[in-house]
């Protein structure tokens, strides 16, 4: 799945795939920052917030091998990956690789302070 979180109706797209989809066992997404929109970042990092905030509430109950490319660390995307962690009991590890280093120790710290419901779920952060 490719998703540019600059889109407001891209990520709730993608929540609604998700959540349609129960016997989903294995998941990639693959930000993608080429699609930028020409709207102020208020207005997004605004939109995006209250796309999640209905989202929590969904369980991802097959889910369990989650690989996510080029995440740059912004609110959105933590978000998301919040979502996630919070909606799969079953969940065994999740794979990120961020597009670059910068901020890399940042989003390392943000990532291992993530609640999740699989005790037994592993983040493991990858070299861009």
């Amino acid at each position: 799945m490719d998703l540019c979180f600059d889109d407001p109706d891209a990520i709730q797209t993608a929540l609604c795939i998700l959540i349609s989809s129960p016997a989903l066992q294995e998941l990639e997404i693959f930000m993608d920052d080429r699609k930028k929109l020409t709207r102020s970042p208020g207005v997004v990092e605004q939109q995006n917030s209250s796309c999640f905030e209905v989202s929590y509430n969904c369980t991802f109950y097959q889910l369990r091998l989650v690989n996510i490319t080029r995440i740059s660390g912004v609110e959105a995307e933590l978000d998301f990956i919040k979502c996630i962690l919070l909606g799969s009991p079953l969940l065994e590890r999740m794979t990120v690789t961020p597009a670059s280093m910068d901020g890399f120790t940042k989003l390392v710290k943000e990532l291992l302070q993530l609640k999740r419901e699989s005790k037994h779920a592993a983040i493991i952060l990858m070299d861009p």
